[in-house]
């Protein structure tokens, strides 16, 4: 069963809106002149969830501006509560989602963009809804500081194998890249969800992005994430979040052309050994 929603978010919405940026195209390209009160770096959370992770991380970097997006209200009413509670001075959060980017922040304004277990959309034809599809991150290209850098951490090998060829063809490095991220630095902050996972057997895919050279002229990976699953589909440990279907479904397939594949050999040695059916 799902959890119910709290009746009380509007309500703690409008008490904790202090942390809430409501008009956030008001700002672009001056947040850290509007906001930021002496630091020096504009780090954007796309996908904040509760705020977990920024509370911990904004205190310990007062050299830079935080704002956490994500398009629930739930989500942004409990990240706000911390924030004024905790009286955090250097994170806003915006109610939003990727597609308002342009809108909300100025060119080369972004000096570290983070993506936190984006939906991975595993359908081919859903593709361009990725966050880290090849078109996103040519708009992520203008935003970004010429030193800027992005930061992904997701669940979803399939994906962050995806995502690996976007980078490439968008014109960015691998800086940095974990398959086991916890495993890696044990100490690292972490988000609620991140946290869910882990305790449900995710390793957590990790890496961080600069650009490096001039984009493709259009992305040409293969776009269904059922192309990146691993060949050995029955000994899997995990499977990723909005995957569980099509791995089921490819299981059963895999089975089917198994069971094809070994009646079409014993007819085939029945062809060509007649007396093994006398």
């Amino acid at each position: 069963m799902r959890a119910r929603m709290p009746h009380d978010i509007p309500e703690r919405l409008v008490r904790y809106e202090a942390a809430i940026e409501h008009a956030p195209e008001t700002h672009a390209g001056s947040w850290l002149n509007d906001y930021g009160k002496g630091a020096t770096r504009l780090v954007v959370d796309l996908g904040c969830g509760k705020g977990q992770f920024l509370s911990a991380l904004a205190p310990q970097h007062p050299d830079c501006f935080f704002v956490g997006i994500d398009q629930e209200d739930l989500c942004i009413a409990y990240a706000a509560q911390k924030a004024i509670e905790q009286g955090i001075p250097n994170v806003r959060y915006i109610i939003s989602d990727a597609n308002k980017l342009p809108e909300q922040f100025g060119e080369e304004e972004i000096s570290r963009l983070r993506i936190n277990f984006p939906t991975p959309f595993p359908r081919a034809k859903h593709a361009p809804k990725r966050l880290t599809y090849f078109d996103r991150l040519l708009v992520y290209r203008k935003l970004l500081t010429r030193n800027g850098d992005i930061i992904l951490r997701t669940d979803s090998q399939p994906f962050f194998d995806f995502s690996l060829t976007q980078f490439e063809q968008a014109g960015f490095d691998i800086a940095e890249l974990t398959r086991d991220l916890h495993a890696t630095d044990p100490g690292l902050l972490s988000t609620e969800y991140e946290d869910r996972l882990s305790e449900a057997g995710a390793r957590i895919h990790a890496l961080r992005a600069t650009m490096a050279r001039e984009p493709a002229a259009e992305q040409t990976a293969k776009r269904s994430l059922m192309d990146y699953l691993p060949d050995d589909l029955e000994h899997i440990e995990y499977v990723p979040y909005g995957m569980e279907s099509a791995v089921v479904n490819f299981r059963n397939r895999r089975r089917k052309e198994a069971r094809r594949a070994a009646r079409a050999g014993k007819e085939d040695v029945n062809r060509n050994n007649p007396s093994a059916n006398v």
